[in-house]
């Protein structure tokens, strides 16, 4: 007996396997202690248990937080590296990591990093993200090397832990680059981005900071070419013909209008590009009036499209919104910020020296028509040459831009990753180069 109240072990064993009586079975064999061990590790080494034996695997890991029972440490182990079942392997490395039972890192770095089964590696690097701050120096760069290795995983979690894992130092070395790049320093910098690059070579941060030190120098084609390739800068052509704005992208214009996809969610808990879980379509075209902007929206339910604000200059960003952040003197300090509904409701400012400096009284000369499709909401618009913050260009003058989505007031992409709060980090805005 394990409570001396007629519950048998293997009772409590076979309740693990059913939703509706996992629970109480859980919670009444970690009650037990030490006296659930021994039933709990005979019962895991049964594959006839099943579907159960991820949960006594789980279950086991609670056990080892209260009892310290070295044998759960020698059998959980072992099963990381041999059982069977991908599912059972999963959740130990889950389960050590969400415990911080650091007793079981050498195991995740060793075994757990070479399992073939996708959901096992997910697991594992989850983990072992938390225990970054205790490993060796030896294995933080075991785990760096590994991590950089996969970020082309055909898992998409492992793809996405992996890149934040990997990233993290490339932050690092970015964010020291940077300093050098203040002081002066500049082939210092350069070395640092470098180093930051070789880990991983796609890394948007440090192409775009190595980018910059280039533009901002002496090798200003350099600069944009690096821009160019990797998906940071947009050349703006002519267009063909005056777009009727009303929201509808059919005119034929468009079709020769650069365009710009593959967004990226921003999250200030890391530094990592991650894809957009919605995709997005922006075009961009412009002649002697205005830019002109298309925006396509991709939406599986626009019936659910948050539009709950009607009047111009309102607090919009708990929408469905779009946001454009235009630099037209590149100073990287001062821009204007637009932000549009599905509705067509706009909110726009000015702002100069951080947002201490904004100014919501300005108003751009804008043009825009909205329509809610079938599977996407789109808007079409048209930014007004001014003369003032949104001066006429030149063939081959350069702006800063990025573009925003916020889709159901909750995921925030962007055309370019930025790194700073928010999307108001003109330092980071990607460029538009007119042709």
């Amino acid at each position: 007996m394990l409570l001396g109240c007629g519950t048998d072990p293997e009772d409590l064993v076979e309740d693990l396997g059913h939703p509706g009586r996992r629970e109480t079975a859980r919670q009444e064999l970690l009650i037990a202690k030490d006296r659930a061990v021994g039933p709990l590790l005979e019962a895991l080494a049964d594959i006839e248990y099943g579907e159960a034996r991820p949960e006594l695997a789980e279950v086991l890991v609670g056990l080892l937080v209260r009892t310290g029972d070295e044998r759960i440490t020698r059998d959980l182990t072992k099963r990381l590296a041999d059982d069977p079942d991908p599912a059972v392997r999963a959740r130990i490395a889950r389960a050590v990591g969400l415990h911080r039972r650091k007793e079981f890192l050498e195991a995740l770095l060793q075994t757990g990093l070479a399992d073939a089964d996708g959901e096992v590696l997910h697991e594992t690097l989850i983990s072992l993200g938390v225990f970054r701050s205790l490993l060796e120096p030896h294995q933080e760069e075991q785990l760096l090397i590994a991590a950089a290795g996969l970020v082309g995983n055909p898992h998409k979690g492992v793809r996405t832990e992996a890149r934040i894992l990997a990233e993290a130092r490339v932050a690092e070395l970015v964010e020291q680059g940077r300093a050098r790049a203040l002081q002066a320093q500049m082939a210092e910098a350069e070395s640092l981005f470098q180093a930051a690059v070789a880990i991983v070579p796609d890394n948007k941060y440090a192409n775009y900071r190595m980018a910059r030190l280039r533009y901002d120098g002496n090798d200003r084609q350099a600069g944009l070419l690096m821009l160019r390739t990797h998906g940071m800068l947009l050349d703006v052509p002519r267009a063909a013909a005056v777009p009727d704005i009303d929201g509808h992208l059919d005119e034929q214009m468009w079709a020769g209008a650069v365009k710009a996809s593959g967004f990226f969610s921003f999250v200030s808990q890391h530094k990592a590009a991650i894809p957009s879980s919605v995709d997005t379509d922006i075009y961009l075209a412009w002649d002697d009036d205005a830019l002109y902007i298309g925006f396509v929206g991709h939406d599986d339910a626009p019936g659910n499209i948050k539009a709950l604000v009607m009047n111009e200059d309102a607090v919009i960003w708990h929408d469905d919104v779009i946001e454009i952040f235009l630099d037209a003197n590149l100073d990287h300090q001062s821009y204007t910020h637009l932000g549009v509904n599905s509705l067509g409701v706009r909110s726009d400012s000015w702002i100069a020296g951080g947002l201490d400096g904004k100014d919501d009284d300005w108003d751009g000369d804008v043009t825009i028509g909205n329509h809610v499709g079938d599977a996407e909401w789109t808007l079409e618009l048209a930014i007004h040459f001014d003369g003032g913050h949104h001066p006429r260009p030149e063939v081959g003058s350069t702006w800063g831009f990025n573009f925003v989505r916020t889709y159901r007031g909750a995921e925030y992409s962007q055309w370019v990753r930025t790194f700073a709060t928010g999307g108001h980090s003109p330092d980071d805005f990607g460029f538009l180069v007119f042709q």
